[in-house]
């Protein structure tokens, strides 16, 4: 194992141009993807990966490439003594989310928390299915650049357009994430969707059994009570809330987290807004079993949007007619309310005025993003058992619908946003190898222990997948362990309220965002040496 675990090197430039360089990088890569996508086979495919190494490492590159040989690719495990990927016919995701920005002297403070939980449907041949819940949480701390930008044309206050000094604004901000989940199981689908109510009274009860226990004023009392002979039971029965079942799996990461926010206005009719967020995080997960399992993992999420203020583009006339109707549909409720209730309903002027005036935001957003997550897992003993990549991507279309209000001179001002599905996809690309036998120990834990040095030293630790390692790995993977994708059909919708107000030192800003994930599986593939991706029958769609 020693002569895998030497750092590879990058090869010093001798005398190339920087252009050139690149340019032959660029071009091994592209055909390396051209020939892997054409079936030709293994032992092509390999030679190329060889090729690519040699380009990579410097010292004695035989030690470190030589496995990537057709003739040195490592024997073939049978398929039945293979590990087994799950396979999730449904995956649901529902999560709400606050996230406050404040200024102080030279910069601004952001801090968010995100509160959800995932439902998954696990699919085995010849048994029932099963359901896994996972409730999560995290908190975010971060410093961020004064006045990060909101994701409105500047055309939508009922006052008038107001054309920015600046059309296009941006800000940034960077700070640490932890996050910790927990997993259960469940034979029914009614028990998994009445499971986060359930889990959130539970942990609502708790919260405040420690409260009314450690109060000076209720401590006491409350303690008597539950040891009250015939009601004590009752008593302590309702303060600890519903019951729980065994947990399956918990876990907790913690790393770095950025993110960054523009908007440019388009001649005060449209605007185009980008936000963009990453996490790098290491965290550890432990099951029932007692396996501990150590994962590295990247995330990234991209959002552009591009929105319209109907109000500057409809003609004057159409919204002068429009506008008479409202002005009718105010009247009818007035007097509804007034002949069944008795009395006077008025609307106030100014709320009649801004709903004439007030016309909203229509758009379109398009909204992407990946996790590269690695896992090492030992059992309970400490002995290695099983290594684990995952790949999840995930791409979506919503039609957007937004409207502000505003004061007058703008320092402060509310906005809504609705967001509904328009389509999309996910893909969950799974790659399993049996640490159990040497061989695949061995090539797993050079890998991972070259990943867990690149996350440590850089801010994108994905930037492993480029390392000779992570090419041996690939071929043991291929040759003796499991590599599954699964396409899903996604729909994605969600509604985000934003308040901003203006103040000596800057704009606070405050988010608050609810997002429900649908995903159905709709292709399901496994990867079979000499073959490529064939269709995955225990994985039905």
């Amino acid at each position: 194992m020693e002569r895998f675990t030497r750092r590879a090197g990058v090869r010093r430039d001798r005398g190339e141009g920087v252009i050139n360089y690149l340019a032959a990088i660029l071009l091994t890569a592209a055909i390396l993807a051209v020939i892997v996508a054409s079936g030709i086979g293994a032992r092509i495919s390999g030679g190329i990966e060889y090729a690519l190494c040699r380009l990579l490492v410097e010292g004695d590159v035989d030690a470190v490439c030589g496995p990537l040989l057709p003739g040195h690719n490592p024997p073939t495990q049978p398929v039945a003594g293979r590990p087994v990927n799950p396979c999730y016919g449904e995956i649901d995701v529902s999560y709400g989310e606050l996230n406050v920005t404040f200024p102080i002297r030279y910069v601004d403070l952001r801090g968010g928390v995100r509160l959800g939980f995932q439902t998954r449907k696990i699919i085995t041949p010849g048994k029932p299915d099963r359901w896994q819940v996972t409730v999560y949480g995290w908190g975010e701390g971060a410093v961020a650049t004064p006045s990060l930008p909101g994701g409105q044309t500047e055309g939508d206050s009922p006052y008038g357009p107001v054309r920015p000094s600046n059309p296009l604004t941006a800000g940034a901000w960077l700070g640490l994430n932890v996050t910790g989940g927990e997993t259960y199981e469940f034979g029914s689908e009614a028990e998994a969707r009445g499971f986060p109510w359930k889990y959130a009274q539970k942990r609502a009860a708790d919260i405040a059994d420690t409260i009314l226990e450690n109060n000076p004023a209720t401590g006491l009392p409350v303690r008597i009570l539950k040891n009250l002979p015939l009601v004590g039971d009752d008593v302590r029965n309702v303060l600890d809330g519903p019951q729980l079942p065994p947990r399956k799996e918990w876990s907790l990461e913690g790393g770095l987290t950025a993110g960054f926010s523009g908007k440019l206005d388009l001649f005060g009719r449209a605007a185009l807004t980008v936000g963009g967020r990453g996490w790098h995080l290491a965290g550890v997960r432990r099951d029932d079993a007692g396996n501990t399992s150590f994962t590295l993992r990247d995330s990234a999420e991209l959002e552009p949007s591009l929105a319209i203020d109907l109000a500057l583009v409809i003609p004057r006339g159409a919204r002068g007619r429009f506008n008479n109707k409202i002005d009718d549909a105010i009247d009818y409720i007035e007097n509804e309310l007034g002949r069944r209730y008795g009395g006077v309903f008025k609307l106030p002027a100014a709320a009649r005025e801004h709903l004439k005036t007030n016309w909203p935001d229509i758009g379109l957003t398009w909204k992407g993003r990946i996790n590269l997550t690695y896992q090492l897992t030992v059992d309970k003993n400490g002995n290695l058992t099983r290594y684990q990549r995952v790949v999840d991507m995930n791409g979506n279309w919503f039609g957007r619908l937004a409207d502000e209000v505003a004061k007058k001179d703008r320092s402060g001002r509310s906005v809504g946003n609705l967001q509904v599905p328009l389509g999309g996809s996910r893909t969950i690309e799974h790659s399993t190898l049996d640490l159990t036998d040497p061989a695949n120990r061995d090539a797993a834990a050079s890998f991972f222990l070259n990943a867990a040095g690149t996350w440590l030293r850089y801010p994108v630790g994905a930037i492993a997948e480029f390392t000779p390692e992570a090419f041996r790995l690939n071929q043991y993977i291929e040759q003796r362990g499991t590599k599954t994708s699964q396409i899903y059909d996604s729909s994605v919708g969600n509604v985000k309220f934003t308040g901003e107000g203006s103040g000596r030192r800057g704009n606070s800003l405050v988010e608050l965002k609810i997002e429900n994930e649908d995903n159905d599986l709709s292709q399901a593939r496994i990867w079979q040496d000499g073959k490529g991706w064939v269709p995955w029958a225990d994985c039905p769609s």
